[in-house]
């Protein structure tokens, strides 16, 4: 498996999976018929290949052929655990984070069309504190912290640019950032990291301490 990027303690679990054009025959080999079957209807060929490459991965970081289903709000779970479970792709790549406590993962390519949507997530106050040379890469931190808080407050009617905050931070390659969900019934805080890989910037967050790198 073409894994790129792994990060885990004992509580988190994250992973990046850059696709090899293999993935249907180490499904094959695998026996993950289910998995198969599942993709059968997807006409996008890249869709097909996320889909399989959920599965291994999900395999390779815990030994276990796993089902994933989706709640009414669409955010996935694993069948029959109590492990929480994000997963996100672009183009080449699938990120899948797990965790005893509920969690967020976002993978985004680097293009600058982000910045036709900027109005719609970032604040007056947060387009303020963009780092001007790095402005796109910035920007794209934002938007990957948003959607992972998203993910992990699993509910739907949150404005990104009115609920979800991003404490200011300034642009590195790497680094760790807090988010907040700001709503009528809750206020929560998110620690995060961030990294720069391979094109992309990757986004999760993490509910204990990392100690271990791979």
């Amino acid at each position: 498996m073409a894994i790129v990027f792994r990060e885990k303690n004992y509580n988190d679990d994250v992973a990046l999976y850059e696709l090899d054009g293999n993935e249907m025959e180490q499904c094959l080999q695998l026996g993950f018929n289910e998995t198969i079957s599942s993709v059968e209807n997807i006409a996008s060929k890249q869709k097909q290949q996320h889909r399989l490459a959920t599965s291994l991965l999900l395999y390779e970081m815990t030994g276990m052929k796993l089902n994933i289903q989706h709640n009414e709000h669409g955010k996935p779970f694993i069948s029959g655990s109590e492990r929480k479970i994000s997963v996100s792709n672009s183009r080449n790549f699938v990120a899948v984070m797990l965790s005893n406590e509920s969690t967020g993962v976002d993978i985004q390519i680097i293009q600058p069309k982000i910045i036709r949507i900027a109005h719609k997530f970032m604040s007056d106050k947060e387009m303020s504190q963009l780092d001007k040379n790095e402005f796109i890469e910035h920007l794209l931190i934002y938007w990957s912290a948003k959607e992972a808080i998203y993910k992990a407050y699993g509910r739907e009617k949150v404005s990104f640019r009115q609920n979800i905050s991003i404490e200011p931070f300034s642009f590195n390659r790497k680094g760790n950032i807090k988010g907040y969900v700001l709503s009528a019934d809750e206020n929560k805080e998110y620690k995060m990291k961030y990294e720069f890989i391979k094109g992309c910037v990757l986004v999760y967050i993490y509910n204990s301490q990392f100690k271990t790198n791979y």
